[in-house]
């Protein structure tokens, strides 16, 4: 039994609640309010359970084909929500974890059903975008909002798709590719002297399609050296010749933040600027029955760090890291089922004035066969192997079982393997405070997985229950709070986990209704580990119980709303609930919003030491042609 913590309302809240979806209950004759009878351009189409083809498979696949837990963030869904960054939006997927040090993209380390931010795999396309000095840098993407078609969260194992770093889950984000001639400005203002401009075109020139955005974003502070000024541009084109198809993708992004008190409570006025350089070359070949794709790919990422912001030369760090990735894969459909196969070479190199200069090169291959002529049963089984010029050569295999008992239910269970190198700060970082280690190996687990899927007209239900074995995991520890932090691996951690995630249309319900879309979520995760009586600092940093809530609604002339309410108890720690808000209204070519983060004001940290906005208020306005 999950047993969560009951959670106090105020009456405000209360009221607001009952008065709002009291009268939406009430009101259910006055279709016209609703926009019943609203001109075209003000409708929204309902949701409703629509296929859809993911990439967290090779090759792509249905997402109800796959035998795997799977969340996909539609294009749709982005625009309903209230938030500013990727990141943010990551901060409402049931089982992620966005332990979060400042606003709207300026500082979010994501985790998955309870492994550390280092042990989740962030992915653009399909590539790659770990960074090898550290994992707090992984969400410094070089795309904004308005950049992403979809979001695919693959839930457990994810070595055998996409290699290291994927012991808790991957997260794919797919960028828009464009179609025809499309152009949008947005701006947006509200508390804290926030003001964020955003403009994307796309059109069609020379044979291919091209697409390009810039944004720029600034924000004073919410707490002592919190501001946030951002900017970023990003360029993609692609195009078909002849049986190839060639894509090229290109992003920065600029980020001057303070950092407030993120790393050290001693030293409140810290400060931080990154910059995120990407750029990924891809080919789609149809060459005798195969589809090859070969692809290399660029990232470069340099952080100043400064831990008193009013004395630069006190204590600064500069760290300057280039990843160069190539990959050839193939896939191949025949009688036995689809055939799928990649090998790739990559290269790490970082250049730091506190970690010193350091390279380091990996190679892997991985092969799949998903059998599909089983009657009701489908079987996927693959392995990868990967080898590091540090560490040696290591076979990671898979495999992932479904029936479809029913045309609407279907079960599954996969299980697999997953590892993770030491970055370079695990490493080589020595301060007074933290200690690396450069004896460290690679850690790795195996998990398995196995639940239920049901997926109907208007309605989508999952359940599953999780286990993940953790040997040699990597994390900072000390024996008494006087000793600094060591980065070391420990034994073993096993981890365990329930999720249910439920999602409905109402109107299949309720006929026609201003109910739109109605998704909750829960999951419960609690660990047994082997610590040698050591404290951990990042490996039981999880929430051990969440809840997620979200409502999608029409109000009344043709004005659209959508709530989103977010639970988390951390091990140790006092529970929190959280509501974001955002409406909006469509006027032909114009579309106004006003939306509200932490709407009632709830005090919470999702760091310890480290304060969260409290309300903030933000008003915008957008012109699409």
């Amino acid at each position: 039994m999950l047993n969560f913590p009951s959670v106090h309302y105020s009456p405000n809240r209360l009221f607001i609640y009952i008065s709002l979806f009291g009268s939406l209950t009430l009101s259910g004759s006055l279709t016209p309010l609703f926009g019943g009878e609203s001109p075209e351009s003000d409708r929204r189409e309902p949701f409703l359970a629509e296929e859809v083809t993911v990439t967290a498979a090779r090759p792509p696949i249905f997402a109800s084909e796959l035998s795997r837990t799977v969340r996909v963030i539609s294009r749709e869904e982005i625009e309903r929500a209230p938030v500013a960054s990727i990141a943010d939006l990551l901060g409402y997927v049931l089982g992620a974890d966005l332990q979060t040090r400042g606003p709207n993209g300026a500082q979010s380390d994501l985790s998955l059903r309870g492994a550390s931010y280092e042990q989740t795999l962030v992915l653009v396309d399909g590539v790659r975008l770990s960074d090898p000095q550290t994992g707090h840098h992984q969400l410094n993407l070089p795309f904004g909002v308005s950049d992403i078609e979809r979001v695919e969260v693959l839930y457990g194992h994810g070595s055998r798709l996409y290699g290291p770093g994927a012991l808790g889950g991957v997260v794919n984000i797919i960028t828009r590719r464009g179609s025809g001639k499309s152009a949008s400005v947005k701006l947006e203002a509200g508390d804290f002297h926030l003001l964020r401009g955003e403009a994307t075109a796309s059109a069609p020139a020379w044979g291919l399609q091209h697409s390009v955005s810039v944004i720029r974003q600034t924000s004073g502070d919410y707490i002592r050296s919190s501001e946030l000024d951002l900017r970023g541009a990003s360029y993609r084109t692609s195009g078909t010749f002849g049986k190839h198809t060639l894509s090229l993708s290109t992003g920065w992004q600029d980020k001057r933040f303070g950092a407030a008190t993120f790393y050290s409570a001693a030293f409140p006025l810290q400060w931080e600027a990154t910059e995120t350089r990407f750029v990924s070359l891809k080919d789609e070949w149809q060459h005798n029955g195969w589809m090859l794709s070969p692809r290399i790919s660029w990232r470069g990422h340099s952080d100043e760090y400064l831990l008193d912001r009013t004395r630069p030369t006190f204590y600064r760090n500069y760290h300057e890291t280039d990843v160069y990735e190539a990959e050839l894969s193939a896939g191949r459909t025949s009688k036995l089922g689809v055939t799928s196969a990649s090998v790739e070479y990559g290269e790490e190199n970082m250049t730091s004035t506190s970690l010193h200069n350091h390279n380091r090169t990996r190679w892997g291959a991985s092969v799949e066969q998903r059998l599909v002529n089983l009657g009701k049963f489908d079987v996927t089984v693959g392995a990868a192997g990967y080898g590091y010029s540090d560490w040696g050569f290591k076979l990671y295999p898979g495999v992932d079982v479904g029936c479809q008992i029913a045309q609407s239910f279907r079960v599954f269970a996969t299980a697999g393997g997953a590892f993770r190198p030491p970055t370079f700060t695990d490493l080589y970082y020595d301060s007074p405070a933290n200690k690396g280690n450069p004896n460290l190996k690679p850690e790795s687990a195996t998990s398995w997985e196995t639940g239920a899927a049901w997926d109907a007209a208007g309605q989508r239900a999952t359940l599953s229950y999780f286990h993940r074995s953790g040997r040699d995991v990597i994390d900072w520890a000390r024996a008494l709070p006087a000793d600094p932090w060591r980065v070391m691996n420990i034994a073993k951690l096993e981890t365990d986990g329930v999720e249910g995630n439920y999602v409905v249309n109402p109107s299949i319900w309720l006929g026609k209704s201003p109910f739109e879309r109605f998704e909750a979520g829960v999951s419960y995760i609690s660990s047994a580990r082997d610590f040698q009586g050591l404290t951990s600092k990042y490996a039981l940093a999880y929430p051990r119980k969440q809840a997620t809530l979200r409502v999608d609604h029409r109000l009344p002339w043709g004005v659209t709303a959508s709530w989103f309410e977010r639970y988390k108890q951390r091990l140790g720690g006092k529970g929190y609930a959280v509501t974001d808000l955002k409406t909006s209204r469509q006027f032909g070519a114009w579309e106004y919003s006003l939306s509200a983060t932490n709407l009632f004001d709830q005090p919470y940290q999702e760091v310890a030491g480290v304060p969260m906005p409290g309300r903030w208020v933000k008003a915008g306005v957008e012109f699409k042609i």
